[in-house]
């Protein structure tokens, strides 16, 4: 879907695709761009984002629950928080592209 790197499969309860990668098993928040879902860590993201803090706490753009986590839903591009969610939780994904 965004790369031969990003491996996908449907999400049973929107109509985008799960990241195999960056769908986290420990994962408490579900992020949903406009054709790919990423399960991660809320506290990772707050640790690493002021927007993400703040839009955590406000719940802003919380769609719906999926798997007991809440969906929100942003304007980025797949790809684009594709790659900022992996150099976040991969960081040596980071000295691959250098």
């Amino acid at each position: 879907i965004l790369e031969t790197q990003h491996h996908s499969m449907s999400l049973a309860t929107t109509s985008t695709a799960r990241s195999l990668d960056l769908w986290l098993r420990d994962g408490d928040v579900i992020l949903q761009t406009d054709d790919s879902s990423f399960r991660v860590q809320s506290n990772i993201l707050r640790k690493h984002s002021l927007v993400f803090d703040q839009m955590l706490d406000a719940r802003d753009g919380v769609l719906s629950l999926c798997d007991g986590c809440p969906v929100i839903r942003l304007q980025d591009a797949s790809r684009d928080m594709y790659a900022f969610l992996k150099a976040i939780f991969t960081p040596r994904y980071v000295l691959l592209l250098l």
